[in-house]
């Protein structure tokens, strides 16, 4: 769970969680940010951001990490090259950088 969560009760915990996610989806859905990131060199557009969101949102997971995995989905990649050994598993496979350069 979160550092930032450490010392709150359950209740206040519940409210910090519920008040995350509606800033979450109101940064990524409601804002004009989401024109600036629709251009095709990012690989990805609303319907990408929506659904990473909602992923986030629904499993509680790292939002970037989800967004890389759609991207590199939509993207027909083979493999993402990570370090971070709890990244959302989305069925591509994943490899640290090491054992990219050994194979």
């Amino acid at each position: 769970m979160d550092e930032r969560y450490n010392n709150l009760s359950s209740s206040r915990l519940k409210k910090a969680r519920s008040l995350e996610k509606m800033m979450v989806k109101k940064l990524f859905l409601d804002t004009n940010i989401v024109a600036d990131l629709m251009d095709p060199v990012f690989g990805f557009g609303k319907s990408t951001l929506e659904e990473a969101v909602a992923l986030s949102l629904q499993e509680e997971a790292d939002l970037e990490d989800i967004l890389q995995c759609l991207c590199a989905k939509n993207n027909d990649c083979e493999m993402i090259l990570t370090h971070d050994i709890k990244f959302y598993d989305c069925g591509i496979a994943l490899l640290k950088p090491q054992e990219f350069l050994e194979k």
